[in-house]
């Protein structure tokens, strides 16, 4: 169910942001947000506390990623770094990752 849909349900059953927090365990702050609009793409877990406290049915198990061999090899290596080589690991990224995107964008 769509934010606005939500939002329409709350006030046709009356339910407000307090209660709707208390029924699902969100807390009022990022209930908040995310009904203002501020969080955009609110957590799949998020949504389904939301929807599992208003009876909604439609909520759906995020999809279990599949990871290729190399993949899978990565992460186990990724796991077995220290706190200062994950950091190191996340800087590479966090600093290639929009070149790499850029580059493979424009076809270079």
């Amino acid at each position: 169910m769509e934010i606005e849909e939500i939002k329409l349900l709350l006030q046709k059953e009356k339910i407000s942001y307090p209660k709707l927090s208390e029924m699902s365990g969100v807390t009022l702050g990022t209930l908040k947000e995310i009904f203002r609009g501020r969080i955009k793409h609110p957590r799949i877990d998020t949504m389904q506390a939301i929807e599992q406290a208003l009876g909604i049915r439609e909520y759906k198990e995020a999809p279990t990623p599949q990871f290729s061999p190399e993949e899978l090899k990565l992460i186990e290596m990724y796991r077995k770094c220290t706190e200062t080589w994950k950091q190191t690991v996340k800087q590479i990224a966090k600093i290639s990752l929009p070149i790499f995107h850029h580059t493979t964008k424009d076809g270079l």
